[in-house]
């Protein structure tokens, strides 16, 4: 069984003496995932980390929301080294997804990483940083 691990987090406007600026607020959601499918060109399964970094206007993640700046940076470990490394950042956007592919053929000897660094930056409100980390194989 494949295990996701998650971050999430409402973010609260800063204050500012007796005043905050409510549309800073949102809720941060990261997570990453280690896949695999067979590709024809690759001759054997190809393994991917994935990091995602998504923005709601509420925990219930029922709608996204834009926020100034998203990003997440992803990498692959395979048999105890980094074997890729992806990033994504954007503004103005509400998601950041990044996968890193297997680039050499390898027999796995342990299990496969991905590793997530998340960040979330959003006018009036605290920035967010998030680390997750996703299992696979043995």
């Amino acid at each position: 069984m494949l295990v996701i691990p998650q971050k999430e987090e409402t973010v609260f406007p800063e204050q500012t003496g007796e005043f905050s600026i409510q549309s800073g607020v949102y809720h941060a959601a990261s997570r990453s995932s280690v896949t695999s499918r067979i590709e024809a060109k690759w001759g054997q399964l190809r393994i991917y980390a994935n990091g995602f970094s998504d923005s709601y206007t509420s925990s219930s993640k029922s709608t996204k929301k834009a926020i100034d700046k998203i990003s997440v940076n992803t990498s692959l470990i395979m048999n105890g080294s980094v074997e890729n490394q992806a990033s994504d950042n954007r503004t103005k956007s509400s998601l950041a997804n990044a996968s890193a592919a297997q680039q050499r053929f390898m027999v796995p000897t342990a299990p496969q990483y991905s590793r997530s660094s998340h960040s979330y930056h959003n006018s009036g409100a605290n920035s967010v940083y998030h680390s997750t980390e996703a299992k696979r194989g043995f």
